[in-house]
C-alpha cells in the first residue's frame, strides 16, 4: 500500500512540475493576443505587423473578410475603429508551433462611421515564428 501511495505521489510531482512550464507557454500566447488587441485600439500598425502573419485571414462577425493589407488599411484609415477590446473569457491551447484561442471579447468602436458595441465569440489561430506569436486566422460571431 505504501509503495502504491509513493508511486502516486511521485507521478503527481512529475505532472505538477510540468504544469508551470505549460502555463508559461500558454501565457505567452495570451499575452500576444492582448498585445494585438491593444495595438488595434491604438492603431499601432508597426506593432500589428509583428503580431500578424502575411497569410492572415480575418473574418469579421459581419462577414467582411480581410487579408493583412486590407486589415491594416481599414484600421489606419479609420474605416474600422477599435475603441475598446475587452476580453471577457478565453481558453488557450498550444499544439507545438500552433496556438488556438477561443473566447469572448467585448468590442466598442466604429465601422464606416457608425458606432457599435458588441460581444463576439471568436476563434483565433496563432503561429509561432522567429520567437513570437503571430495571428494567422481570426473568425468571430456576435453573441447577442
Amino acid at each position: 500500500m505504501i509503495k502504491i501511495f509513493l508511486c502516486i505521489v511521485m507521478a503527481w510531482s512529475l505532472v505538477s512540475a510540468e504544469l508551470p512550464a505549460q502555463s508559461k507557454k500558454v501565457q505567452s500566447l495570451l499575452a500576444a493576443e492582448q498585445a494585438r488587441f491593444e495595438a488595434m485600439e491604438e492603431k499601432d500598425t508597426a506593432a500589428l505587423r509583428l503580431l500578424l502573419t502575411e497569410e492572415l485571414t480575418y473574418v469579421h462577425s459581419n462577414g467582411l473578410v480581410e487579408g493583412l493589407t486590407e486589415h491594416l488599411q481599414n484600421i489606419v484609415t479609420g474605416r474600422i475603429v477599435y475603441a475598446e477590446m475587452i476580453p471577457v473569457e478565453h481558453q488557450a491551447r498550444r499544439y507545438g508551433r500552433v496556438g488556438l484561442i477561443t473566447g469572448v471579447v467585448a468590442v466598442n468602436g466604429m465601422y464606416e462611421g457608425k458606432s457599435f458595441e458588441v460581444k463576439l465569440r471568436y476563434t483565433s489561430v496563432y503561429l509561432r515564428r522567429q520567437g513570437r506569436w503571430q495571428l494567422l486566422a481570426w473568425q468571430s460571431v456576435r453573441t447577442e
